[in-house]
């Protein structure tokens, strides 16, 4: 709580200053001002809670400047510290709900500190009677939407064997009964993973965009009536009394524009809508909720904000793990380069690829989470550098997300994290030489690699190339080669359906059998025997 002291008196105001206990009453002394007018423009900025305030005054008067500020904050606590005895003063102040009423020549300094703590405890009061009252609304209106819940959820998954008790129930949430065709539309937060951290919690989240969707239906001339369904996703229910000629897909469309227009004021969230026919029965109002719910392969594809009918989507029939390989490799390859530019286009042309050739979401959610394995084991395999991606939480996260531009953003967010981690590489291994070393290497897997070659392309004498890797590193060169070519090896093998002399030809060896005794050596069975064990699993 803090407190304003205005008086053109700079004796009083110093008297004051001394006498109250600041520390010991818990207030804060907001500002100290010699005019009303300069106390009003203080307030503009950052309203007191209390005001300790003379009347006469030069440039603005003491009744003025309450009067005033209450307007800005009615519950403004105040008190009149002056010289002026006269009635009318008093009268004034009264009028204006003023806490009490001090002369300065009768001034006890005790009488000012009771004074303080008094209107400190009947702020801190109606501060609580404000919070318990946000509390009582905020259980009534959540166990409401709870019981709204429930009976969307229940008319979807469960049969209606009473229609009597099914309208009962529906007309206390508002949806009249007779003469009643149905417009139902499925709403979906974009970004909703993203939003949650924005705020306090999920609920806390719901119970925002309830409010809001709430506030937008109620100024609709038909009845709309709004139900939560779970985190991202709210059922509009449109109720038309008549549907002869009327376009009631423009009507719907314009007041989604409207529930989209108040989301994004209030929350700066977008939503995707998907819409259903009109219905006329009950039965059909049940099967059109269930269709809009198991909508989602369109959805995964609908840009935020979008507005559409329902349609079943045909996706392409090529396989779309059978260019996995490649693909990952590029991507790799970006990411060792820390060519965050390329990755980012690389991404976004994989992204258009798929709105035009789109595939089932839970089969791209699984590509981009083996991507991002795969980056993750590249970037431990530069040195052994662990880092800090826990794979249950970034699998939670990405089957989590609603749409594949959701799914783009937060690809993207993943790589611009990991990518400096290249850079701490760098810094760890204190030689510049060494990582552009082991980034020659896995950009070359499928060839030869001679330690020569890599100290011919560093400009390096091949000798001291070769200490100066070993001292460094804990490792041969030839040994980092091997390694990471058999953790390649073990990636193709878990990823792809390449038989064993296909691998060893991506990795350069020209022997299977070398490449075999290789494998075995570094894992203790043979790339047959890790293959036929993987497929058991």
């Amino acid at each position: 709580m803090n407190v304003m002291l205005v008086d053109d008196d700079y004796l009083v105001l110093e008297f004051i200053l001394k006498i109250v206990p600041w520390e010991k009453l818990n207030l804060e002394l907001h500002s100290v001002h010699k005019n009303g007018l300069s106390a009003y423009e203080a307030a503009l900025e950052r309203m007191p809670d209390i005001l300790l305030t003379d009347i006469g005054m030069p440039k603005m008067n003491g009744l003025e400047l309450i009067a005033k500020l209450k307007e800005k904050k009615p519950n403004l606590r105040t008190a009149i510290l002056s010289c002026h005895n006269e009635f009318h003063y008093a009268q004034q102040a009264l009028k204006m709900n003023v806490q009490d009423y001090l002369l300065k020549d009768m001034l006890v300094p005790s009488d000012l500190n009771r004074l303080l703590q008094k209107l400190k405890e009947s702020l801190e009061e109606e501060v609580r009677e404000e919070t318990q009252r946000q509390r009582l609304r905020q259980d009534i209106d959540s166990k409401r939407d709870l019981a709204k819940e429930r009976f969307i959820r229940q008319t979807i998954d469960q049969p209606i064997l009473s229609l009597e008790h099914w309208w009962r129930e529906a007309e206390s949430f508002g949806i009249p009964r007779s003469g009643t065709a149905f417009f139902p539309v499925i709403l979906s937060i974009d970004y909703y993973l993203q939003t949650c951290k924005r705020f306090v919690s999920d609920e806390t989240l719901r119970f925002a965009i309830g409010n809001v969707l709430e506030e937008a239906v109620a100024s609709f001339n038909d009845r709309v009536i709004f139900f939560p369904y779970k985190g991202h996703q709210s059922f509009l229910i449109f109720c038309f009394h008549d549907t002869i000629k009327r376009n009631i897909y423009d009507e719907v469309t314009v007041q989604l524009e409207i529930v989209q227009k108040h989301l994004h004021q209030a929350l700066k969230l977008t939503a995707t809508f998907q819409s259903c026919d009109v219905c006329q029965t009950v039965e059909d109002l049940k099967a059109r909720l269930g269709s809009l719910l198991a909508g989602y392969d369109q959805r995964f594809y609908l840009s935020p904000g979008s507005m559409a009918a329902l349609k079943r989507i045909e996706f392409d029939d090529t396989d779309l793990f059978s260019h996995y390989d490649d693909m990952s490799q590029k991507f790799r390859d970006r990411f060792i380069a820390s060519d965050a530019a390329g990755l980012f286009k690389a991404i976004e042309m994989w992204n258009q690829q798929l709105l035009l050739l789109p595939h089932p979401p839970e089969l791209v959610k699984n590509w981009i989470f083996k991507l991002l394995i795969d980056l993750r084991l590249k970037l431990q395999s530069l040195q052994n550098f662990s880092i800090d991606l826990s794979v249950d939480m970034m699998h939670k996260e990405i089957f989590d997300i609603n749409s594949i531009f959701e799914l783009q953003s937060w690809l993207i967010e993943q790589i611009e994290k990991a990518i400096p981690s290249t850079d701490s590489i760098v810094r760890m291994a204190g030689r510049p030489e060494l990582v552009q070393a082991r980034q020659y290497v896995l950009q070359r897997m499928d060839k030869i690699i001679t330690l020569e070659e890599v100290a011919e392309h560093l400009h390096m004498n091949t000798s001291y190339f070769s200490r100066l890797f070993s001292h460094e590193l804990g490792e041969t060169f030839k040994e980092f080669v091997t390694r990471v070519k058999m953790e390649r090896a073990k990636e193709l093998l878990d990823q792809t359906n390449y038989s064993i002399s296909t691998i060893c030809d991506k990795l350069g060896y020209k022997s299977q059998s070398y490449f075999t005794r290789r494998f075995k050596a570094c894992f203790g069975i043979t790339p047959l025997e890790y293959k036929i064990k993987g497929e058991q699993h």
